[in-house]
């Protein structure tokens, strides 16, 4: 039986304005590219690699987090569109393991994608964040690369952006909002496991009614990514150098069952503690109210001119 709610009337509060809200997508993206030049000569200026963790907790807090909560703390409507039910403790202990079995169907997905772009003559770069190389740089990289750009990116995509893109409909906010999400990663290896997580966060907002959920199943999903990128590199020998590289058909084959299984576990994990939440308070769907703006139309159109380009140009400089 369909959760939904759809609210026969006009929403208890009024709609935040999506002019500003996909301005500050722009400028977040705006600061991301011009980022790519000062990080260089910065990373330079030490040769320990924990000198990367403070850099990028910075990063994250001036390009996402702060603009964002600014924004948010000096516009009223907007502090009154984000949801912000309170959940029983009990409801995120399925929310973080769904997101650690999300994290291994991700993995999975991401070879069979590189796999298939590699078979296309497409050799995506490697991920810029570091692995880590002990037990402490795993813990350190769960908060700074886990935690940290998690709550930042939640606060703007989930919190400001979803919230201000209603007024054309909550299904179509959660697509434009979470395909913000996976454009801005910049990552070509991890564009369809961006995008699919970018609506599942989404989901989990609308559906959990509060902006913790995404932000808990977020923050577990990369820490999982970090600590499990450790261990895989710790557990393999030394001696094993050569990596082999699967073919598309060989990684599908393995990501399939996992899928299936995994995908199932992690649905009903998610699923299992909506229904009791669901009787005291059904999540509410929006349907379209009006139109965005025209300006926020073109402000739209220009974001994702912007990420074409970067994107065009990065399969071109990848080609083999």
């Amino acid at each position: 039986m369909e959760d939904w709610t759809t609210p026969s009337g006009p929403p208890a509060h009024e709609f935040p304005n999506p002019t500003p809200a996909l301005g500050l997508v722009l400028l977040t993206l705006g600061l991301l590219t011009g980022s790519a030049f000062v990080w260089a000569p910065l990373s330079a200026l030490s040769n320990s690699r924990f000198a990367y963790y403070p850099l990028i907790a910075l990063l994250q807090l001036v390009m996402l987090g702060l603009p964002a909560m600014l924004y948010a703390r000096t516009h009223a409507t907007v502090r009154l569109a984000i949801r912000r039910r309170r959940l029983p403790l009990w409801a995120y202990l399925p929310l973080a393991l769904a997101a650690v079995l999300a994290m291994l169907i991700a993995a999975y997905g991401s070879a069979a994608w590189v796999a298939l772009l590699r078979e296309l003559g497409i050799d995506p770069p490697p991920s810029s964040v570091p692995i880590p190389q002990s037990m402490t740089e795993a813990l350190l990289s769960m908060v700074v690369v886990g935690m940290i750009p998690a709550l930042c990116e939640e606060y703007l995509f989930r919190g400001v952006v979803l919230h201000s893109l209603e007024q054309i409909g909550t299904r179509r906010a959660i697509v434009l909002s979470g395909l913000l999400f996976s454009l801005l990663h910049g990552s070509i290896a991890g564009l369809p496991v961006h995008l699919m997580l970018g609506f599942l966060l989404g989901w989990l907002m609308v559906h959990y009614g509060t902006l913790t959920a995404p932000m808990v199943f977020h923050g577990v999903y990369n820490s999982a990514a970090m600590l499990f990128s450790y261990v895989i590199t710790a557990l393999k020998p030394e001696s094993d150098a050569a990596v082999v590289t699967p073919t598309f058909v060989e990684a599908l084959r393995g990501l399939l069952p996992l899928l299936l299984v995994l995908g199932c576990l992690s649905y009903a994990l998610l699923r299992g503690p909506l229904r009791s939440l669901s009787r005291t308070q059904p999540p509410i769907l929006y349907p379209q109210q009006e139109r965005l703006p025209r300006a926020a139309r073109w402000i739209a159109v220009l974001v994702f001119a912007l990420y074409g380009l970067l994107y065009l140009g990065a399969v071109l400089g990848s080609q083999t």
